[in-house]
């Protein structure tokens, strides 16, 4: 799997960078959603006021958190699957790795 991405918790959010040769954006914020439906997203995901994906959480039952996340933009050709990992105190590595 390759990091393409470090945050930082804040309160109930996250906060950070997602990098990668195409996506440069420094300001990405994972926040909790309202209302969460039964399969539905537990955060939704944004640069500024745009929209960027979405993510479920995972590891209740554990002590680690962390975070299933969707990235999608118009310019991806398919929507990129990562995982949002702990790393340390307060600080979480987001994953990703080619679908087979």
């Amino acid at each position: 799997m390759n990091k393409i991405g470090t945050f930082r918790k804040a309160g109930l959010e996250y906060v950070g960078e997602v990098i990668t040769l195409s996506v440069q954006n420094r300001d990405v914020r994972i926040l909790p959603v309202e209302t969460v439906d039964v399969d539905g997203p537990t955060h939704t995901i944004l640069v500024g006021s745009a929209n960027l994906g979405r993510a479920w959480r995972q590891g209740e039952a554990c002590a680690a958190e962390w975070l299933i996340v969707h990235l999608d933009d118009p310019s991806f050709v398919e929507e990129i699957e990562a995982e949002l990992r702990p790393a340390g105190e307060d600080r979480y590595e987001l994953y990703w790795a080619r679908r087979k």
